[in-house]
């Protein structure tokens, strides 16, 4: 099993997969947090990928994902799902003007163009939403995943 070493005990890898799993159903993006409900969605989202091709339809991502690469594609969603404010039962905390901005100021070296120029504090906002979205989803599973430790 992926989640359980021969003695029971989670591995610190598989800790981090189990308590995104947690998270993702705490946050209602899935219904079950099991192993085998992973595997089931695995099946049934490579079920419909091969159908979409025999019906010559266009599929975006993979036609068939192993395990890995299926957990990675469910992390993805799962991230993007809280970041565009899709999670059920949680209170976002809200973004001020000044969180915005302090993140800009600690990372501007990561918005310049190429030949060294800033971009513009307008154009870049909406990106900072988005990576002050993702600390906290991290925030969130790192909360889960030091109840299982």
């Amino acid at each position: 099993m992926i989640i359980e070493t021969y003695d029971g005990k989670l591995l610190p890898k598989e800790k981090r997969l189990r308590a995104e799993l947690i998270a993702a159903t705490k946050l209602g993006f899935i219904q079950n947090e099991s192993i085998a409900a992973l595997l089931t969605r695995m099946e049934e989202k490579n079920k419909e990928n091969r159908e979409k091709v025999e019906k010559k339809e266009v599929i975006y991502g993979l036609v068939n994902y192993s395990l890995p690469m299926y957990i990675q594609y469910e992390r993805t969603l799962f991230l993007l799902d809280f970041v565009e404010n899709k999670a059920q039962n949680y209170q976002y905390v809200f973004i001020t003007e000044n969180m915005i901005k302090e993140f800009y100021k600690k990372n501007k070296l990561m918005f310049r163009r190429c030949n060294g120029d800033e971009l513009d504090y307008k154009e870049i906002k909406p990106v900072i939403e988005k990576r002050l979205r993702e600390e906290e989803y991290e925030r969130y599973v790192q909360n889960v995943l030091c109840k299982l430790i």
